[in-house]
Order: structure tokens, then sequence, then C-alpha cells
């Protein structure tokens, strides 16, 4: 995947450029992630876009769980 072209060509300082390549390519995987788990369950198959709401839906759910759990552990 050709990340320049994905950030517009921008040329960043060296760490900078390190976690947006990260990012991109974290998105990527976990949006193809979600369009292969949602075609095995459904048995149908989403668009790119469909599969990036689901992916970010579930990013959220997790967040939200991490933080419960988190909550739960201070309290103890």
């Amino acid at each position: 995947m050709n990340v320049s072209r994905l950030t517009g060509g921008t040329h960043y300082p060296n760490k900078q450029y390190e976690r947006s390549t990260t990012l991109f390519m974290v998105y990527y995987a976990f949006s193809d992630f979600s369009e292969q788990l949602v075609q095995q369950n459904l048995g149908q198959q989403v668009s790119q876009p469909v599969a990036q709401i689901i992916a970010g839906f579930s990013k959220v759910f997790v967040g939200e769980i991490v933080e419960k759990g988190k909550a739960f552990e201070r309290s103890i």
C-alpha cells in the first residue's frame, strides 16, 4: 500500500511519518478484518465503506469495554 498516496504526498518528519504509517496500516487491516467477519457471519459481501463503519463502531465498543474493565479493576 502506498502511504504517501494516502497522505496526499505530504512529507512528514520521521517520527510523525512512522505514526501516520502505522495508523493507516492498522486502520485498513481492521476494516479488511471487519469486512471478512461480516461476510463469514452474514454470508453476504459488504462494501468497503460499510466495513469501515462497522470497524469504527467495533472500535468504540471495545474501548467502552476496556474502560469498564479498568473502572472495575480500580474499584476492587
